[in-house]
């Protein structure tokens, strides 16, 4: 089973990279040459075949029990899908991530799993392999559709001249991952020279060449391993292949597929951008007929012309994602230290409860106590069990919840921890004063301050108290 791991295909996950790298400099070599415009058959057929090289290298990394079934069933997937889109949604999908989310989804059909399949199961597997691509691809069409409608139902000239037209980017992103961002740039209130307007080009253009690349590079610096090298790749790669519209798509869906994280923490920073360049005035590099139809084309009158607001936008816009990296890789590293301290984590221990064996029961109270060693004494009280501690920050109330009847309480005056064990009580305390007997500790001894509190003895002794003062108070005035 080493084989089906996923630390073993890690190392070559970078070669999913390889088609989109090759795409991205033969696009820019015919682009210099004038050979291949947008939009030509070449230019799609090219996207299409990266698209299914793509498929073919992911088929070839993600853990199976049946490689080559697992390779045909994802290709023709693919191709059937990718034909389907072509025919029906020619002028909808401009690019083919869709289908190759879809089709990678045939891949869990074929997991590793425990029992090994039988030969008669291959035409079944081919069926599942094929019928949950379409079924993924049905959902993505939907979803799509769905905010395809919301779009077009709410992105009018009073959403669009307002602070809530940093909404547009994030959802320019998504769809721009599903391979349909021509949409968006043929909404009719989106082609009004509005300041709000002019800011949204730019902060798509800044998030996938400047966001996207920083967000990758700064999560390669909280990983390790091949995860390191794999998002250091995809960084150097989005850098360099960011005006290509196929493959900015596909990194894209790169890291909604595997790094999830890291593509809501691009979303949330695609509004930060648009935020710097409306608030700073950026410089119109580009605008909605030139964004990614299918690549992007700068308006190199304009452009940059590294002002100080344009280089406060540039620098705004890398430094966003991996702050947000960093914040959220340190909440979850501090979040897991608060979990893992011994008196809060959920720990391993036997499954006592307060009908199990006395045995049980003691071992599982003291593993709930910090061990052995944490135990200063053990007292009984009727049905109650009183534990002294050393340190009561090793105690975790929650196991000892598991056991006792009802929740323990916690005397941090007197020192002990008492704990409702019912009939089984007396026999735990005996058990357990027989561990510190074989430990050398004096059973017997009790938590500090254990003594029976009374009432009586404690009003007598400060009424005497008060008449002895008031004593001396008389001997004093004569």
């Amino acid at each position: 089973m080493d084989r089906y791991t996923s630390k073993a295909g890690e190392w070559r996950s970078c070669m999913m990279l390889l088609p989109v790298a090759a795409f991205a400099l033969l696009s820019a070599a015919a682009e210099r040459e004038g050979a291949l415009m947008p939009r030509s058959t070449a230019f799609t057929a090219s996207s299409a075949l990266m698209a299914l090289c793509f498929c073919a290298i992911a088929a070839l990394i993600i853990p199976s029990r049946r490689r080559y079934l697992q390779m045909a069933c994802v290709t023709a997937s693919f191709t059937i899908l990718a034909a389907f889109d072509y025919s029906r949604f020619s002028s909808y999908f401009q690019y083919h991530t869709a289908c190759i989310c879809s089709a990678l989804s045939s891949a869990l059909v074929f997991l590793p799993s425990d029992k090994e399949e039988r030969g008669g199961d291959t035409a079944r597997l081919c069926l599942y392999g094929l019928l949950v691509p379409a079924g993924v691809h049905f959902l993505i069409l939907t979803s799509v559709r769905a905010l395809d409608s919301f779009i077009s139902l709410t992105f009018t000239s009073g959403f669009v001249t307002s602070g809530l037209a940093a909404a547009v980017v994030p959802c320019y992103t998504v769809m721009q991952t599903m391979g349909v961002s021509g949409l968006i740039n043929a909404v009719e209130s989106l082609q009004y020279p509005d300041p709000h307007i002019l800011a949204i080009p730019s902060a798509v253009t800044l998030t996938n060449l400047v966001s996207l690349p920083a967000a990758a590079i700064a999560g390669s610096l909280a990983s390790s391993g091949a995860r390191r090298v794999f998002l250091t790749l995809l960084g150097f790669l989005a850098a360099i292949s960011a005006s290509s519209g196929p493959c900015v798509s596909a990194e894209l869906a790169v890291l909604l597929i595997f790094f999830p994280g890291i593509y809501a923490l691009l979303l949330a920073s695609s509004v930060f951008a648009y935020l710097c360049a409306y608030a700073l005035h950026a410089s119109v590099v580009t605008n909605f007929y030139l964004l990614y139809q299918p690549n992007l084309t700068l308006i190199k009158t304009t452009g940059f012309s590294l002002a100080s607001a344009d280089l406060a936008c540039i620098t705004l816009s890398a430094a966003i994602p991996a702050a947000l990296l960093l914040a959220s890789s340190l909440f979850l590293r501090r979040r897991d230290r608060a979990l893992s301290r011994p008196g809060r984590a959920v720990r391993t221990v036997p499954g006592a409860t307060l009908r199990s064996r006395p045995d049980l029961i003691a071992i599982a109270i003291l593993r709930a106590c910090g061990g052995l060693s944490n135990l200063s004494g053990v007292n009984r009280q009727g049905r109650e069990l009183l534990l002294g501690t050393y340190d009561s920050s090793l105690v975790s109330e929650d196991l000892l919840s598991r056991i006792c009847a009802r929740r323990p309480s916690h005397d941090r005056a007197r020192g002990y921890t008492a704990c409702d064990l019912g009939a089984s009580c007396a026999v735990v305390a005996e058990r357990l004063r027989a561990l510190l007997r074989q430990c050398g500790l004096p059973p017997g001894m009790a938590p500090r301050g254990s003594q029976d509190f009374s009432i009586r003895d404690y009003l007598i002794t400060k009424h005497q108290r008060s008449r002895g003062e008031g004593n001396d108070r008389r001997q004093q005035q004569q």
